[in-house]
């Protein structure tokens, strides 16, 4: 680490505390609010989550498309991270694992995507990405 990456890094410890508490606030106002909905993320008591990403379940892909279409028509970004399940992706292919072998994280990963998540997200940007979320 050179030192000006180290002068930043000790500039994001200093208010990592902090930002951690924004973003399982944001995370908590989404769930809230997208609770029955969606299939939302679950954190365990006792447990708290950096929120490095909001991901969500979309009922079907036809429903999760749709979401993504209406969320870029207002400018509001959202990310598929997880589109090929580890067992069909490139590096696994000498395990031999088909389409099919595990059908439950093929289904998750034809359904998951993610919603804009960081510690400076405002509850009226939250606001209108769950909009578009509810009439979807």
């Amino acid at each position: 680490m050179d030192t000006i990456q180290a002068a930043i890094l000790l500039e994001k410890l200093a208010i990592f505390d902090d930002e951690l508490e924004k973003r399982n606030q944001a995370a908590a106002y989404y769930t809230d609010n997208l609770h029955g909905s969606f299939t939302t993320p679950f954190v365990p008591d006792e447990y708290i989550s950096s929120w490095a990403q909001y991901s969500i379940l979309a009922g079907t892909i036809e429903h999760k498309e749709d979401i993504i279409s209406r969320l870029k028509e207002r400018n509001i970004p959202a990310m598929i991270y997880y589109r090929i399940p580890l067992h069909l992706q490139k590096v696994f292919e000498n395990l031999n694992y088909v389409k099919g072998t595990f059908p439950i994280g093929e289904d998750i990963a034809n359904r998951i995507f993610s919603i804009p998540m960081h510690p400076y997200i405002t509850r009226e940007t939250q606001d209108r990405i769950l909009n578009v979320l509810a009439i979807a």
